[in-house]
């Protein structure tokens, strides 16, 4: 009975592994995702303002 029990615990803690494992590497893989998102918006916002930068001093002269 104790090494069914065990089996059973064993088998459990072992699906649960592999579903955590799956989680952390689709969350691993969107955080991925989220950082060249990130990065793509810094450059896009720095252009932005190097624009709003540039219209001002044409506006101004």
């Amino acid at each position: 009975m104790k090494k069914e029990n065990l089996m059973k615990l064993t088998t459990k803690a072992t699906t649960k592994e592999a579903i955590l494992k799956k989680k952390l590497k689709t969350l691993e893989e969107l955080n991925v995702k989220l950082k060249k998102e990130a990065t793509k918006l810094t450059e896009e916002n720095e252009d932005l303002k190097k624009e709003n930068l540039s219209s001002k001093l044409a506006w101004k002269s």
